[in-house]
């Protein structure tokens, strides 16, 4: 990580969003007939900085200055501003049919006839 982040990184409030833990989510889906694992991976890609925000992350290069207009992995909320991402998009499913640890997610179903309504809930 370079100098630059590590400066903005300090200077910034730490988000302590809850994020469960795996002991939780093992709980949660113990027992279940089926369950499929997701990668939310380019999810982080996906969630936009306010404009206003957006001149905190400036830096230089030989090119020019640029900002980030997205999320990046080298900011220190983005785990905490992720997860409540999640947690609001699937608002009335979690612990119901999936459990989501930052971009990782988890759809189960205690009986096998449900998981394709589950998943098809989860994907809309």
């Amino acid at each position: 990580m370079c100098v630059y982040f590590q400066n903005i990184n300090c200077a910034s409030d730490k988000d302590n969003y809850p994020v469960l833990s795996m002991e939780h989510i093992l709980q949660t889906v113990s027992g279940v007939e089926v369950f499929y694992s997701l990668d939310d991976f380019t999810g982080y890609n996906q969630v936009l900085i306010v404009e206003p925000n957006r001149l905190k992350t400036t830096f230089h290069t030989k090119w020019g200055m640029f900002t980030y207009q997205r999320i990046s992995f080298v900011l220190v909320n983005e785990g905490a501003t992720f997860q409540s991402a999640m947690d609001i998009t699937f608002h009335g499913l979690i612990r119901q049919s999936v459990v989501v640890y930052l971009d990782d997610m988890t759809i189960f179903s205690r009986q096998q006839s449900n998981h394709p309504r589950h998943i098809n809930k989860i994907f809309e």
